[in-house]
């Protein structure tokens, strides 16, 4: 199996070590529908080519210190769905055109959304086997399964 790094081609399993005391930098590899890329201090992306999605997962230490669409990664539901100036937030809409991808952004490279798209798309807030499964304990998947609709409905009064 090959991926890109830098825009080369490398083989799996990968690795990029570092040249003084021989410590895994980053690690690339694959294990059944997952690629996973590890780095040195402890961020974890995995990709699913199945599900056509990815995972990030954040070392202990930024607890509490970063900040995106599913809040402020703080343990606290009452604050998901904040702005990222801080600013309290309750409305879907205004999260959603908080982070609206604006002209500036390159164009989208997504296929347009079919009725079975959503079906599709929907299973990953709602099926017992969504990859997102282990997450429905920890995020409230009621406001992103509404969010997402709000998000489709607008894409398609826009086209």
């Amino acid at each position: 199996m090959q991926a890109l790094v830098n825009g080369a081609p490398v083989i799996m399993p990968w690795q990029k070590v570092d040249s003084i005391d021989g410590a895994s930098l980053i690690s690339l590899h694959r294990n059944d529908d997952w690629t996973i890329l590890k780095t040195y201090d402890g961020l974890m992306v995995r990709c699913n080519s199945q599900w056509h999605i990815c995972e990030i997962i954040l070392p202990g230490r930024m607890h509490g210190r970063s900040n995106g669409l599913l809040g402020p990664n703080d343990n606290e539901p009452s604050n998901d769905q904040n702005l990222v100036d801080g600013r309290h937030n309750d409305q879907l809409n205004v999260l959603a055109e908080h982070w609206a991808v604006n002209g500036a952004c390159r164009r989208n490279e997504a296929p347009d959304l079919t009725h079975r798209d959503d079906e599709h798309c929907q299973s990953y807030f709602q099926s017992s086997s969504s990859p997102l499964r282990l997450c429905f304990a920890q995020v409230r998947n009621f406001f992103f399964v509404q969010c997402f609709v709000f998000l489709i409905i607008n894409h398609l009064a826009a086209h």
